[in-house]
């Protein structure tokens, strides 16, 4: 069981996987088939429907059932499954809390596993790498395959450890040969990127993000609708792309739900039966966009920013398109801090601001920006460093 709710811990509890991995549930003993309804009940339900799955499995893990227990952990990690039911303080007090208790004498592997997490993000505990690095160690050694992909991690990045490049990859393709979508999704972006001293191979990450995508594993799927889009390990498939966009976006993916927005912007890829009307398309590009906004992704906030700004999909509103700029920026995104400065500079939606303006502009030429590089070289023929 400990395996089981390994895998489910890599693959964000998919409902899907949970199927996959317990095929034959009216085999088990009835506490472990209470524990499977409880945790399905809850990766599938609205979050109006989930409290009563959440007090379920909440009450076998005080009962003192270590899979519960470590389960518990493991959801409260993964904190967005929770719906709502709990909050960020007490998600990150539960990881450590149930964890430990997991963990009390060896009877949860999976549990000492999250201990080792908790330290390491320092969740209701002081962050400790070194320390959270001895248990991924004791657990690797065991056999974890999340200890094991967290471990490589680790070594990856000189986190708590020597850096060791080459034992990085060892533990990483370590577990995801134990079939870890964490792990399967992380070596497949390895080789389609190079990284890990990995040759570029488009074939095989493609292999990979398809095994991470069979258990349901988010950030596959839209790796996998960028593969068909761009050809990348499989030929070049626009409806193919739009199918494995729209399962990441519903699977709550941030990258795939704007992804899938820029197919119904660009109407590549679309189903039968969806609406080729530039307006219907441009509103539902815009739901998108704010879907994606919604969980973070920055060039989701710089797009919707465009849309209010430009009237495209939604009534034209200046403040909420700066709105958009301002979250972008502080997520890094280059297009918000151009958009931004030209909004400071014409003082439409905000204050006008020219020397915040310049300020943005040269951020955005510091990291290659075009427009910002073209201001930079302009700055600098108007204002030239003084003679010596």
């Amino acid at each position: 069981m400990d395996e089981i709710l390994t895998k489910l811990h890599g693959a964000f509890h998919n409902a899907s996987l949970l199927e996959q991995l317990l095929p034959a549930a009216e085999t088990l003993p009835p506490d472990i088939l209470t524990l499977r309804t409880a945790l399905l009940q809850l990766a599938t339900a609205k979050s109006s429907d989930a409290a009563s799955a959440w007090a379920q499995l909440e009450r076998m893990a005080e009962d003192g059932q270590a899979d519960a227990q470590a389960l518990m952990a493991s959801v409260l990690y993964r904190h967005r499954l929770t719906k709502g039911l709990v909050s960020d303080a007490e998600a990150a007090h539960g990881v450590y809390r149930y964890a430990l208790m997991a963990a009390e004498g060896g009877r949860s592997i999976l549990g000492l596993t999250l201990v080792g997490y908790a330290y390491l993000d320092g969740l209701s505990i002081p962050a400790d790498a070194t320390r959270a690095v001895e248990i991924l160690q004791d657990t690797a050694h065991k056999g974890n395959a999340a200890a094991k992909c967290s471990l490589s991690y680790c070594f990856d990045s000189g986190l708590g450890v020597k850096a060791d490049k080459t034992k990085a990859t060892e533990l990483l393709e370590e577990s995801a040969a134990q079939g870890y979508a964490t792990a399967l999704f992380k070596l497949g972006c390895w080789h389609q990127y190079g990284r890990g001293g990995k040759v570029v191979n488009p074939d095989r990450a493609f292999e990979l993000f398809n095994e991470a995508a069979k258990q349901g594993y988010p950030a596959a799927m839209n790796q996998l609708g960028l593969s068909f889009a761009n050809g990348r390990g499989v030929a070049v498939d626009p409806a193919a792309a739009f199918s494995w966009y729209q399962r990441a976006s519903d699977a709550g993916d941030a990258d795939g739900t704007y992804h899938l927005a820029l197919c119904y912007r660009d109407a590549c890829g679309l189903p039968p039966g969806a609406s080729t009307v530039l307006a219907e398309r441009q509103v539902k590009t815009v739901e998108l966009y704010q879907k994606s906004a919604d969980l973070g992704q920055p060039q989701a906030l710089f797009n919707l920013g465009c849309c209010f700004m430009n009237g495209t999909g939604v009534s034209r509103d200046a403040h909420k398109a700066v709105e958009c700029y301002q979250k972008a920026i502080a997520l890094g995104d280059m297009d918000a801090h151009v958009n931004m400065a030209k909004c400071l500079m014409t003082g439409e939606g905000v204050e006008a601001n020219s020397a915040e303006a310049q300020r943005l502009l040269m951020v955005a030429a510091d990291h290659g920006h075009p427009t910002g590089l073209s201001f930079a070289h302009f700055h600098k023929a108007v204002h030239p460093a003084p003679m010596m």
